[in-house]
């Protein structure tokens, strides 16, 4: 029996060689042999500071590969919108609009047809919801007998009638040079975080109140029903049944390498925010 069979195999591999000059399964690259589309990667991450990737389409055939893109959401801009390619690699520049859309978590397809088959690639983006301001004129006041840190007309945080908590606050937003407050789900945010620039605040502060983590580690996790940013046993910020602001919020913590989770107030804080 393996004897016929290696014979069998063998007349296959002669008759490919000698009537049809080789065969596709052998080598697709033969100028007879059909295309086949290969894309890669198959997944572009544009989180939240990317407004252009590239993916690229590469032909492991013998034929002229023929494609066309096409997108599916509007804020997703490709080009070129079709090409063909026999043994070069073709690129596909992908440009995102933040402006046209509000801030949350977004998802797209690329879908790219061919006289192949028909492949995607997914598109995801993250666009930011952050209130700039200016350290250097912001204060504390009380206002209708709430201690508030304000930046001119805008309330920017509530003490209520904590005022050592909303100075030490403010102290902490000028130590840093804070400029940005971001909030994850308003009006009903989720999860907040302070920038400088568009950075994280970096250093440390005498007599902080922080809490260390690692933002390689950091997962979300469904625990009791409620969706969960944990490290570990670490149970950091609870998201109740919104999973996406979840996901959201981790992706904004490992963007910016947050690495401490800091309080003024515990146990029961007024003011938290995060930095490296």
């Amino acid at each position: 029996m393996k004897t016929s069979k290696k014979l069998s195999l063998g007349f296959v591999l002669l008759y490919c060689l000698a009537m049809l000059g080789g065969c596709c399964w052998l080598n697709p690259r033969l100028d007879r042999c059909p295309p086949i589309m290969v894309i890669f990667p198959t997944s572009l991450d544009f989180g939240t500071d990317k407004n252009s990737m590239i993916f690229s389409i590469k032909n492991n055939g013998g034929k002229p590969l023929e494609w066309t893109a096409s997108k599916d959401q509007p804020w997703i801009t490709l080009s070129p919108l079709s090409d063909s390619t026999t043994s070069e690699t073709d690129q596909v520049e992908v440009t995102v609009d933040r402006n046209a859309v509000v801030s949350g978590r977004y998802n797209g397809k690329v879908t790219i047809n061919s006289n192949d088959r028909v492949l995607s690639v997914r598109i995801l983006m993250i666009v930011e919801d952050c209130v700039s301001f200016n350290p250097n004129t912001t204060t504390v006041e009380n206002i209708d007998g709430h201690w508030k840190i304000v930046d001119g007309s805008h309330w920017m945080f509530d003490f209520d009638n904590k005022e050592s908590e909303a100075q030490r606050a403010l102290g902490i937003i000028k130590h840093y040079g804070m400029n940005q407050s971001c909030f994850v789900g308003r009006p009903d945010p989720s999860f907040h975080y302070m920038l400088v620039s568009g950075e994280a605040p970096t250093g440390s502060m005498p007599g902080e109140d922080c809490v260390s983590f690692n933002p390689n580690t950091t997962t979300v996790e469904n625990i009791d029903g409620h969706w969960k940013i944990v490290d570990g046993s670490h149970w950091m910020f609870d998201f109740d049944n919104k999973e996406s602001e979840a996901k959201e919020a981790l992706a904004i913590i490992k963007r910016y390498g947050f690495r401490y989770s800091c309080f003024v107030g515990r146990p029961d804080s007024s003011f938290q925010y995060l930095r490296k």
